[in-house]
């Protein structure tokens, strides 16, 4: 009884504190809601005529949604703290539903969190009904792109709308802050899925910010407004700089697969930089970025960071006496040092070889662009190495001109006595190996030697491009039909160049694939360790040898990443291949290392859906052991509005045995033998029985890295071919 009475006094006590603070809570929430709305009200005006329209244009009457009216207000707020910066954001969106996809696809409406959201249903009548958000719930995946926008990095809510028609619209708005790291910067769609009737995006600039900004792609220049914009108070000032985009009637585009949108798509650049930052120029909002200017300033700040950083890993490429070493191998030992020392960073600093074998194969780590090319360029010239630092766009974002962000541009290094390139260190990079994004990229490069200099020398450069021969995807797979028609297979995959790249973190998710890096730079050693170790080396007059390292997989957090890494292997052999059991998989070869810098990798596993037994025969969908292969829709047969742009050219091969029971006769072979060459590229398949064993042959080339839009039909040829080799079925009688 005394404890039933304690329970009762502290649930009493308890209570009226909770309720108390759930209270507080609540008026704090309407509090910042209110004075959203106050903002939003100021900023829009509480009659915007472009919230009246109703009707969608007749060029437009067969859009499944139409946005009526869009508008974004963005403000740069003051710099309150040294380490962030903000913007306040009101968005307002109208959408017309015009038909019954539409309608569906908006009985579930997601959104943002945000100081505060509307939503109000507008029927065909005028009628209008606000929506109950209390019942939303959070959402981490899933969220259509026509939701997401490039302002706003906060969770997603989704609740569910009942009781929408065809000619209902759907008028929205939300109002939040968005806090930066450092620059501000934003790439902006301008045309979406849906046509949008009429657009506006504002971008009010406090006078103690620089901005820079520019148009592409056919999207309308922004224009300063002579006005001025508003301040933290709402109050409109010429000292407050108000930069406008407007633009009526923008088209659909289509997401199209094998596109670069900064190439494609009309698109606003917008990037604010904080109260002392300057890209060039007295004006503090322009469309002219200089490109030099920013290319020092990045080394400038980079070389703050490299003092520090430089005296461990100095310390070290100085005690493994490189100065006389081939300029490739010291080169290849330093990147490979910078690599160790970058990614053991992440988690602490302990020497033990079990802490890298955990660390190093997992992180994921990439030093940013300038504070690695200065850092790499500092390492080489203590080594008395001559580079160059280079800056470079990535071809998918256009020219050099091109570049209005400040994270849009590549630093590296280049080596001209050996003419190669060296690009930030992450988990897979190989040292002296161009990553397929940054081939045929342009930019210019300044000798590290005279980077401190006023007037230096900016080279023009182009980074060069791999060939097709170096970008192989190869399958030699072999298989055999059981006796109850199962089928065992054994698969060996071989990879280089493009695909290297694209599945070295798929595949190497259970090894320690940076062991040999570890034993070629000693990162386990002090300096004083190796120091001594190249000392005995001299004195014993032998090449350089290293100790074996132990490596301990037995901790749980490493465990769970492994896990994790294995249901991603599990699922892309399942989408690949038709798998009912999966067997074994190993590493031969990590492509980390070597000429060739090939990826080996050896799995098996079993499957009862290739084979299915028709009466005496057996039925057998031999085309699908080719793999996954890309199927068109019958919109993207017909009909290609951009350019097709690949990273590199590359090349798929196949090579297959199957072996089937004794006395079977594989029938219909002949439909599986195709040939279908062009210009742009082939699928060129030869099948055949020997005794017991059917052998196939397959090559599917993409001959060049991008096409025009006339040549998409060549295209479609040799992928369609692939596609239709996968949908063919022999009989084994």
């Amino acid at each position: 009884m005394k404890r039933i009475i304690g329970l009762i006094l502290v649930i009493a006590f308890v209570f009226p504190q909770f309720a108390y603070a759930q209270k507080k809570k609540d008026r704090n929430r309407r509090k910042i809601e209110k004075k959203a709305l106050e903002y939003y009200e100021t900023v829009f005006g509480k009659r915007n005529k472009m919230f009246t329209l109703s009707e969608i244009p007749d060029e437009y009457k067969d859009e499944s949604k139409v946005v009526l009216a869009q508008q974004v207000h963005l403000a740069l707020l003051r710099n309150t703290t040294m380490n962030t910066n903000s913007t306040k954001v009101a968005l307002r969106k109208r959408v017309y539903l015009n038909d019954e996809a539409a309608v569906n696809e908006f009985s579930e409406f997601f959104y943002q969190n945000s100081d505060v959201v509307g939503v109000t249903i507008i029927k065909p009548d005028g009628t209008k009904e606000t929506v109950d958000l209390d019942e939303a719930v959070e959402v981490t995946s899933d969220v259509p792109k026509f939701y997401q926008d490039r302002f706003h990095s906060d969770d997603y809510y989704k609740i569910a709308i009942a009781g929408l028609e065809v000619g209902d619209i759907v008028d929205y708005y939300k109002v939040f802050n968005e806090s930066y790291l450092r620059n501000i910067e934003l790439l902006i769609p301008v045309a979406s899925e849906a046509p949008i009737v009429e657009q506006e995006i504002i971008f009010d600039i406090d006078k103690l910010w620089t901005a820079y900004y520019n148009s592409f792609n056919g999207a309308a220049q922004m224009k300063l407004d002579p006005k001025g914009g508003f301040d933290m108070k709402g109050r409109q000032r010429k000292s407050v700089k108000r930069l406008r985009f407007t633009a009526k009637n923008t088209a659909a585009v289509n997401d199209e697969r094998w596109s670069f949108d900064r190439l494609d798509a009309p698109l606003i650049k917008f990037m604010a930089l904080p109260p002392g930052v300057n890209y060039g120029g007295d004006d503090k909002v322009s469309n002219n970025l200089d490109k030099k200017k920013m290319f020092d300033n990045a080394l400038s700040f980079a070389s703050l960071y490299v003092k520090t950083e430089k005296r461990d890993i100095g310390k070290r490429v100085k005690a493994l006496n490189l100065v006389n070493e081939d300029i490739d191998y010291a080169a290849e030992i330093i990147y490979r040092m910078l690599r160790v020392n970058t990614l053991r960073k992440v988690d602490g600093d302990s020497e033990t070889a079990e802490d890298f074998s955990y660390y190093l194969s997992r992180n994921s780590r990439e030093l940013p662009g300038e504070i690695f090319a200065v850092l790499y360029a500092e390492l080489l010239k203590s080594a008395e190495i001559s580079s160059d630092i280079v800056m470079v766009m990535p071809k998918s974002g256009g020219d050099l001109s091109d570049v209005v962000l400040y994270s849009e541009p590549t630093f590296g290094v280049y080596i001209p006595s050996t003419k190669k390139y060296y690009w930030p260190v992450n988990s897979f990079s190989v040292p002296g190996k161009t990553p397929s994004y940054l081939q045929g990229a342009n930019g210019f490069k300044v000798d590290y030697a005279k980077i401190s200099k006023r007037k230096k020398n900016y080279a023009p450069c182009t980074v060069g491009m791999s060939t097709i021969d170096d970008n192989i995807y190869e399958v030699k797979m072999k298989a055999i039909v059981g006796d109850d028609n199962t089928l065992q297979v054994d698969v060996n995959m071989l990879l280089t160049g493009y695909y290297r790249n694209v599945y070295s973190s798929l595949f190497l998710y259970n090894t320690n694939h940076l062991k040999e890096e570890i034993k070629m730079t000693r990162a386990n050693l002090s300096v004083r360790e190796i120091k001594n170790e190249i000392k005995q080396a001299k004195k014993r007059k032998k090449k350089k040898k290293f100790d074996e390292l132990e490596f301990n997989f037995n901790n749980s957090d490493w465990m769970e990443y492994n896990k994790n890494k294995k249901e991603l292997f599990e699922n892309w052999l399942e989408s690949e291949y038709e798998v009912t059991e999966i067997g074994d998989k190993s590493v031969v070869e990590n492509g980390m290392s070597g000429e060739s810098n090939l990826l080996h990798i050896q799995f098996d596993f079993t499957s009862d859906s290739y084979v299915n037994k028709a009466g005496p025969n057996l039925v057998f969908d031999l085309g699908k052991l080719i793999g996954d292969q890309v199927e068109l829709t019958e919109d993207e047969i017909n009909e290609r509005e951009s350019d097709i742009n690949f990273h590199v050219a590359r090349s798929i091969v196949n090579t297959i045995s199957v072996e089937i029971p004794e006395g079977k006769t594989a029938r219909g072979l002949d439909q599986l033998n195709m040939n279908v060459v062009n210009e742009i590229g082939e699928f060129v398949s030869t099948v055949k029985q020997v005794d017991n064993i059917i052998q196939i042959k397959t090559i599917k080339k993409y001959k060049n890295n991008s096409f025009s839009t006339d040549q998409w039909s060549k295209m479609v040829e040799f992928l369609e071919a692939a596609f239709q080799f996968t949908e063919k079925k022999v009989i084994l009688k």
